[in-house]
């Protein structure tokens, strides 16, 4: 994570020497430790079809270290209307340069659409919270059996920040990444940057930002779950356990081991580069493909994007 630019470089010249030689990209040498240590560099700094170095906190490797202290002031902070729009701000400020730097495409166009992503997404998260809370409080107030304990509290704190992180979360991509829809993205012969071009294709733009969007849904799901439960059962028992200074150590440690148990999770069902055959993939790329000497039956690479 911590690498310097020089082991960048310094990886990324030779895993260029190995494609240029006899051993695949792919580091599947096990001898070759050297190889597998430059390509886990490359890999987790480095975007996989520019080739440009992803600044240190948007990189998939500091995920956890940015968005712990994020879930733990959603946690314990009050869901009123200003905590939700602080948190809101923040998190989607940091989730449209992410989204930025770790897009499926080789364009610069996308960041001309980061100023009104930004608008769009803190306004529908905010709009998001806000109006789940007052169904949500509606409906609790109506059953007597919620109404008690600690169960509405955490209804309470757990459902707005859930739907307005996920829901601001898929549009904050939606908006970034829109010119991958109307332009398609690259398919490539392998399963990585460095692979000959084949195309376009609009279709396999779609299957990178559905599956986005599903590992998007379920990134949260667990960290804007446990955190929030022993938040408000540790407030809940009164004593010294539901002082804030020791509450705070126990969230940050539940938000830490989610986050360190969701990301894999979100992570590991779609892999970096996603596939398609080519007879599912549009007409000219069928033809290009075919131009390439590759049978219908074979199948297109395209980077999904984080």
């Amino acid at each position: 994570m911590f690498k310097s630019s020089d082991d960048i470089a310094d990886a990324q010249s030779r895993l260029k020497s190995c494609v240029a030689g006899a051993t695949p990209r792919t580091g599947t040498n096990g001898d070759d430790v050297e190889l597998q240590n430059a390509l886990q560099v490359v890999d987790s700094a480095v975007h996989p079809e520019t080739n440009e170095v992803v600044p240190l906190f948007f990189r998939r490797c500091a995920f956890t270290l940015f968005n712990t202290p994020l879930f733990v002031g959603i946690a314990l902070t009050p869901q009123t209307l200003g905590w939700v729009i602080g948190w809101q701000v923040v998190n989607q400020t940091y989730n449209a340069v992410t989204n930025y730097f770790n897009r499926s495409s080789t364009e610069d166009g996308a960041l001309k659409t980061l100023t009104v992503n930004f608008a769009l997404a803190v306004s529908t998260a905010t709009g998001a919270a806000v109006v789940t809370r007052t169904v949500l409080n509606r409906w609790v107030q109506k059953s007597s059996s919620m109404s008690k304990g600690f169960i509405r509290p955490v209804l309470v704190r757990f459902a707005p920040a859930f739907v307005a992180t996920v829901g601001s979360s898929s549009l904050n991509m939606f908006m970034v990444r829109r010119e991958e829809l109307d332009k398609g993205v690259a398919v490539r012969v392998a399963p990585h940057g460095d692979a000959t071009v084949v195309g376009t294709s609009k279709l396999a733009a779609f299957d990178a930002m559905v599956a986005t969007l599903e590992s998007r849904a379920l990134l949260p799901m667990i960290t804007l779950t446990a955190p929030p439960l022993l938040a408000e059962y540790l407030a809940s028992r009164g004593g010294f356990l539901s002082r804030s200074v020791f509450r705070l150590p126990a969230v940050t440690a539940a938000v830490l081991c989610c986050q360190l148990l969701s990301l894999p999770m979100s992570l590991a069902p779609w892999p970096w580069f996603m596939h398609r055959q080519i007879r599912d993939l549009e007409p000219n790329i069928r033809d290009s493909a075919a131009s390439h000497g590759l049978d219908p039956s074979d199948f297109l690479y395209f980077n999904k994007g984080l």
